[in-house]
């Protein structure tokens, strides 16, 4: 989830004085939605009615929308929404504009704040997707946004500036054997990874067969396992997805966000990365930024400012 911190620096404030004005007349109106109507998209947009937030949500006037590699998996591919027509994406920046009744973990009216607002968990429930001007967001996902955030820029020295040790170029063809040689040198045992990107899977696991030694490696992978994935004996590949129960789900949001994320990006621990770049057209750019995302960007996240 730390995908999220990216988002704050595409939506910065030029004073660090809260905002106290919010425009309240659009929560009993509509607001423009970006919906996928059927499997294979495009998204279209609408006008959908702004409804008042549930006992545990927030209501969250989005300004800035990041995409991921699920969002063009739904839209092209059929992944989840469970049905049509949906509201998509999770990642938002913006104003709260109002609080549930039984809401004492958010950021109050008027404050910045980023959000993970998922139709997934939610029922497919159009309002809680984020690719919308008005969004609801469960309040264990949703945290203030600090006032001031560095900026960073090429991979490389991001990452090393994020605290990696070591770096290489996954477009090396000798990258595996790199990897291997480098961890060999070390004198360490390598059996724990993530996977962020498509197609990363395969040399991840044939680094682990080199690395793990005899103890069971894990793997992590971050876009959805599609049938016919590589496996390697010994490792656990799982996809990455916070828990199916509801009380367990909230529980682990809420230390994701309320604990590791708001307090590591107050801290400077958590470091927002990697750069942005921002599709133009709000909404109506949300189809482009997927098709962007499809194509493949390095070291970038792809957002929508609305």
């Amino acid at each position: 989830m730390h995908r999220l911190s990216n988002l704050s620096r595409s939506f910065t404030s030029k004073s660090s004085s809260k905002l106290t004005t919010i425009r309240q007349a659009s929560m009993a109106g509509k607001h423009q939605a970006a919906i996928l109507p059927q499997k294979g998209g495009p998204l279209s947009v609408v006008d959908r009615a702004t409804l008042e937030p549930g006992p545990n949500d927030v209501l969250v006037e989005a300004k800035a929308i990041a995409v991921n590699p699920v969002d063009y998996l739904q839209r092209d591919f059929g992944m989840p929404p469970p049905s049509y027509p949906a509201v998509v994406g999770s990642d938002v920046a913006g104003l709260v504009v109002k609080v549930g009744s039984n809401v004492s973990n958010a950021p109050p009216s008027g404050s910045r704040a980023i959000a993970f607002a998922s139709s997934f968990y939610q029922g497919g429930s159009q309002d809680h997707g984020a690719f919308q001007k008005y969004v609801l967001a469960q309040s264990e996902g949703v945290i203030a946004l600090p006032d001031a955030l560095s900026f960073d820029t090429k991979n490389h020295e991001c990452l090393k500036k994020l605290g990696a040790d070591v770096v290489f170029d996954y477009k090396a063809s000798d990258v595996v054997s790199q990897i291997i040689d480098t961890v060999k040198k070390d004198g360490v045992t390598l059996r724990t990874a993530i996977c962020v990107v498509e197609g990363s899977l395969q040399p991840t696991l044939d680094v682990l067969r080199h690395t793990m030694g005899d103890a069971v490696a894990k793997v992590a992978h971050a876009p959805p396992l599609l049938p016919g994935a590589p496996t390697l004996e010994g490792a656990e590949v799982k996809f990455v997805l916070p828990p199916m129960d509801p009380a367990e789900r909230s529980d682990h949001m809420y230390k994701c966000f309320h604990v590791w994320l708001r307090d590591g990006l107050n801290s400077g621990t958590v470091l927002p990365s990697p750069r942005v770049r921002i599709e133009a057209g709000g909404l109506q750019g949300l189809n482009k930024a997927l098709n962007t995302s499809r194509a493949g960007v390095s070291g970038t996240k792809i957002v929508v400012q609305v």
